[in-house]
Formats: structure tokens, sequence, C-alpha cells
């Protein structure tokens, strides 16, 4: 078993501070997080989330996919949480700290290059972060595999690494919503193999109006996370 290994983000990365003002989606914390039951993890934000001009009102977990989740969590939670219109950052910070749940994007841009219909070229991931979610050649796999010697995708694992590391080293389960998060969680933890072996998966909030069965094992892991002592 190999120990956790604390981080540091990466200096300069994304490097246009503009664009980071612009289009960062900051996390949602559970506050303390020995006192957290665990982190939720997507892959990137996309038009909701970045919609908002000032960042502190951009959160994770919007649009028709956090109507989903938030839906989800108010009816296995026993809370009342209104999603139409999507609640505040304000009002969802309680209810995380409240809960004990984090919520996070494994990289806090957009990766979906569809995001510039919405934003304009401003916000095209291939150019402002250096890779997108695509399989061309700036795809995040393609890109990561590149002998560089400043390679993006390496720097958006660190940061992810060094913003998951204080719930690590608290023992907090992870889970990931799909497959590309659950890829940069596995680069994130690749050395701290105890923390890897927790990781969960469950099916993304998009997926769960056209899928039942991704539903109902959504459903299952979140009701079992929320039903767990602090």
């Amino acid at each position: 078993m190999s120990g956790s290994r604390r981080s540091t983000r990466p200096a300069g990365w994304p490097v246009r501070a503009e664009y980071v003002s612009r289009y960062r989606v900051p996390d949602l914390l559970p506050g303390a997080p020995e006192r957290a039951r665990a982190v939720f993890v997507g892959e990137s934000p996309h038009r909701d989330e970045v919609a908002p001009e000032t960042p502190e009102e951009r959160t994770p977990f919007r649009g028709m996919a956090g109507r989903e989740w938030w839906s989800a969590v108010a009816r296995l939670s026993g809370r009342k949480i209104a999603v139409k219109p999507m609640p505040p950052r304000g009002v969802l910070e309680p209810i995380c700290r409240e809960l004990g749940i984090g919520l996070l994007n494994a990289v806090q841009y957009p990766l979906d290059p569809g995001i510039t219909r919405h934003t304009g070229v401003d916000a095209d991931p291939a150019a402002a972060l250096g890779f997108a979610k695509t399989s061309g050649p700036k795809g995040y796999k393609r890109v990561f595999k590149e002998p560089a010697r400043v390679n993006p995708v390496a720097q958006a694992i660190e940061d992810l690494r060094a913003r998951l590391a204080p719930f690590i080293e608290a023992g907090v389960p992870v889970v990931c919503l799909g497959n590309d998060s659950r890829w940069f969680v596995d680069q994130a933890l690749a050395e701290n193999t105890e923390a890897l072996a927790r990781v969960q998966v469950m099916p993304h909030p998009s997926s769960w109006w056209r899928n039942a069965n991704n539903r109902t094992r959504a459903m299952d892991v979140l009701g079992r996370v929320l039903s767990q002592s602090r």
C-alpha cells in the first residue's frame, strides 16, 4: 500500500487569468473533511454551471442534470430543496455541510467543445486548457500521453489531487459520476492504492431520465451515502 501524498496546485495553469476568473467553477464543500460522508466528482462544468458572471455564484451540478441530482438528494435525505430555479450557491453550501457531501468537478473548467455554442470561442477548451473531451488529437487521454515538458492534463490531474487531498487523508470515500471523472480520479490517486480501492462509480445524473437502470443504480449509491453515520 502506498500512502497519500500532499500536493500543491500547479502554478500557472490555466495560463490566462481572465479565463480562470470567468469560467472556473469552484467546488461545493462539506465543511470539515473528517465530518464528510463522501465527495462526488463530476467530469467538468457546462453551460449552466459557467453562466453566472461572478465565480461566487457558480456551482457544480446545475441545469437539467443538476435538477435531477438535487431532486434525488432532497427525496433521499428528507430535505426540501427547490430546483426550479436552481438554488444559488449561498443556499447549496449549507445543505452540503449539513449532509456532509462535497460536489466537485474533476476539471473546474468546461471540457466539452460544445461549450462554444453558448460562450463563443473564448471558452474553447482546446485553446484555453490545451485539451478537451474529444476523440481528436486534443482529447485529454491523447494529450496526457504526449512527452511534453509541461503537460496540461498532468497539471489538471495535479490540481484535482490537491483538492481531493484533505478528504483522502480523512478517509472520505470518493464517488465518481461517470467514467470520464473516474479516469481523472484514477490518475490523481494512482500513488495511493488504499484510497483508489475505496473509489465508487455511479451513473451521471444526465443519464437518469434516459435509462431507468442507471437511475436505480445511482439511487442505490446515493441512498447508501446519505444513510451513513458521520
